[in-house]
């Protein structure tokens, strides 16, 4: 049954992917009773990379505990005003399903949009999954091919399209989100081999971020922003807020169908049993030995 969350977690989900890029200091480890909001620490100047150690100490419990843990990364910022509309829209669509995630009792880390794409992959380490998150974007010339054009797309990449977790997420959430009247765009250029013809899973090997994951990880673009219909729907509360139950409720479904960290551990085996006859023999053999 789902929880509701407090204001101040409503607010912190809000302002997730929206603060400074400032370095953040690790967060004591929460308890495994409850979902948790956690910000994967800056790297510093001196330092070239997020250690694993690091990026996990801000929600460590996911693998020790019961909890399911999601890194959610939402790109990189841009440094100029290009890009600076999608970005907002994908901080928008990050808080929602780190709201909706851990309505599901899942916990979610968040990935600062400051860090290089290896950087992002080494922040997610211990997660169960690495959800990318961006709208699709297209050249001048793309445009003119993709007018009119509506839908999701969701991509692996590398050794990803083999990973079963990877593979099972990324078509239960294209399962989820055509069942909710979206239709795949994996059509829309530019066209990807698909690992999925039904569903439109596409396996897009230029992907730095799922390339370098050491977790299961999966792209997703909810829109095509080539068009403008699907342009003010990425814009729209509302419909980010139903896209993201629905991604959400098939993320939790396929981890703990295929998450170790939500199944039941597996009793011991019993010892063999021994007969009398041999208890008493090796009991015997025992005494002889002390003698």
């Amino acid at each position: 049954m789902k929880r509701h969350l407090s204001p101040l977690m409503m607010a912190a989900t809000l302002a997730l992917f929206c603060h400074p890029l400032q370095a953040a200091p690790a967060a004591a480890a929460p308890a495994a009773s409850s979902p948790k909001l956690a910000r994967a620490p800056m790297a510093t100047p001196a330092a070239s990379a997020v250690t694993p150690s690091n990026a996990a100490q801000s929600a460590q419990p996911a693998r020790s505990g019961r909890l399911l843990r999601v890194a959610i990364d939402i790109g990189r910022q841009p440094a100029g005003e290009p890009g600076q509309a999608e970005f907002r829209l994908n901080q928008a669509l990050g808080s929602a399903l780190a709201r909706e995630l851990m309505l599901q009792q899942v916990t979610v880390l968040a990935i600062p949009p400051g860090l290089s794409p290896a950087q992002r992959a080494r922040a997610a380490e211990g997660s169960d999954l690495l959800l990318s998150v961006n709208h699709e974007t297209l050249t001048d010339a793309q445009r003119q091919q993709a007018q009119g054009a509506s839908g999701f797309k969701v991509a692996l990449a590398g050794r990803q399209a083999a990973d079963p977790v990877a593979l099972g997420c990324a078509r239960g959430v294209a399962q989820a989100l055509v069942k909710g009247g979206r239709p795949h765009a994996a059509a829309v250029v530019p066209m990807r081999p698909l690992l999925d013809v039904s569903l439109g899973v596409q396996r897009q090997d230029d992907l730095a971020v799922l390339n370098a994951a050491s977790v299961p990880a999966m792209r997703l673009q909810v829109a095509v922003l080539a068009n403008p219909a699907e342009a003010r729907q990425a814009g729209n509360a509302k419909w980010v807020t139903q896209q993201a139950q629905q991604i959400s409720q098939a993320l939790d479904r396929c981890l703990r169908a295929t998450s170790t960290v939500a199944k039941a551990p597996t009793a011991a085996p019993a010892a063999p049993s021994v007969a009398p006859a041999q208890a008493a023999r090796r009991g015997s053999e025992r005494v002889m030995d002390g003698a």
